[in-house]
């Protein structure tokens, strides 16, 4: 049986052309951000990926279990 912190969420990896490009209320680096969809707004999401600033890819991510 998996335990809790074995399961993924959706989320986005996130790599900007330079550090600090600001967009969707964040600010990201040219090091890899993984960031759950349920973190962010749809509008973000869009936002995110039209960016051509942005290397954006879907990916499944830890789920951060708060009761650990």
């Amino acid at each position: 049986m998996a335990k809790a912190s074995d399961k993924k969420v959706p989320g986005l990896r996130v790599i900007a052309a330079q550090d600090g490009f600001r967009r969707g209320g964040r600010a990201w680096s040219k090091e890899p951000t993984e960031v759950a969809l349920t973190d962010l707004t749809k509008e973000q999401i869009a936002q995110l990926k039209a960016e051509p600033t942005l290397a954006v890819t879907e990916c499944e991510i830890p789920r951060a279990d708060e009761s650990e």
